[in-house]
């Protein structure tokens, strides 16, 4: 019984020390906040499923920065998107 009581009572004290330090890194304004085609760029690779990013990103690892883009360009309704941007900002952040 007492050794459940000094379980729960880490667990508390670990669980307050996680949610104080997300509440901390939620109040500080972020430098790395996507803006403007950044923000696009999440927009689009957020609406991918996660068995195509997950192709993209074995392409890009393979260095096959077209095909990563024709398979991104799939349903791709904006056609001013440029793709080579969206693939290089897809590999230097989310892969």
């Amino acid at each position: 019984m007492r050794r459940t009581a000094t379980v729960l009572i880490a667990a508390t004290l670990l669980l307050t020390a996680c949610g104080n330090s997300d509440d901390t890194a939620a109040s500080t304004p972020s430098s790395t906040a996507p803006t403007g085609d950044e923000a696009r760029y999440d927009e689009i690779w957020n609406a991918r499923s996660p068995g195509m990013q997950a192709t993209v990103c074995k392409l890009l690892a393979a260095d096959d920065q077209k095909s990563a883009g024709t398979l991104l360009r799939e349903g791709l309704d904006d056609p001013s998107v440029d793709l080579d941007a969206l693939v290089a900002y897809i590999d230097d952040g989310k892969c």
